[in-house]
């Protein structure tokens, strides 16, 4: 952003162009349109603005007024395909610590390695439905509770998992995979993950659930 003597930092007020719809942000409806929304709003911050080939990265918080709305709303600018692509290589490369797990299944690191691990990938997956469902400001505090709820059943249920069964801990980590999965796509609140996101992790889900299957099939 510039002020208007040409110097960068925050600014006393803005003018942008919203995309429509805005993923990953709950708009009033008078902001929601097929049309791109120029909206006038005054910054309470503003990030320096980081511009590279790979595109733009800022945030900004805004005191927001319309004809039918004030309030405050954080932005960010939307991932660049290189953020996409890089975020897709990380998930998918979670995946590589268990099939070096499956690969030396035999030794005695094998099997509690792999355990350990999938324990904290689904500590990791809980951890981000507390996130998501706290930042999203349309979530009722019966969804959130439902949210809380689960995420914690399914990591008690991991650790407990984890620290009394051996092989048949695979098959219970599996599910519990399947169960993240599943609520990702039935619980209103992650209705605005980005595509590529839950692309992405449909895929590493079915890859990891077959690596544990295939673990336990194969586990002495």
């Amino acid at each position: 952003w510039k002020s208007s003597t040409g110097n960068t930092g925050p600014v006393d007020s803005c003018a942008f162009i919203l995309p429509a719809p805005l993923r990953g942000f709950a708009l009033p409806e008078d902001l929601k349109s097929d049309q791109p929304q120029l909206i006038h709003a005054t910054p309470r911050f503003v990030r320096p603005l980081e511009k590279s080939k790979k595109g733009l990265s800022f945030s900004v918080a805004f005191r927001l007024q319309t004809p039918h709305y004030f309030g405050v709303i954080v932005l960010f600018a939307l991932k660049s395909p290189f953020d996409q692509r890089l975020i897709t290589l990380l998930g998918y490369a979670g995946i590589l610590p268990m099939a070096i797990c499956l690969t030396f299944l035999e030794t005695w690191w094998g099997l509690p390695l792999l355990k350990a691990y999938s324990l904290g990938i689904i500590a990791f997956l809980a951890g981000n439905w507390w996130t998501t469902a706290l930042l999203q400001r349309t979530v009722s505090v019966r969804q959130l509770r439902q949210i809380l709820l689960v995420s914690n059943t399914i990591v008690i249920a991991a650790v407990l998992t984890v620290t009394f069964l051996d092989s048949l801990a695979l098959l219970v980590i599996a599910l519990l995979f399947g169960l993240l999965l599943i609520g990702e796509h039935a619980l209103a609140v992650f209705s605005l993950q980005p595509n590529y996101y839950r692309a992405m992790r449909g895929g590493v889900s079915a890859l990891v659930i077959a690596l544990h299957l295939t673990a336990f099939f194969l586990s002495p």
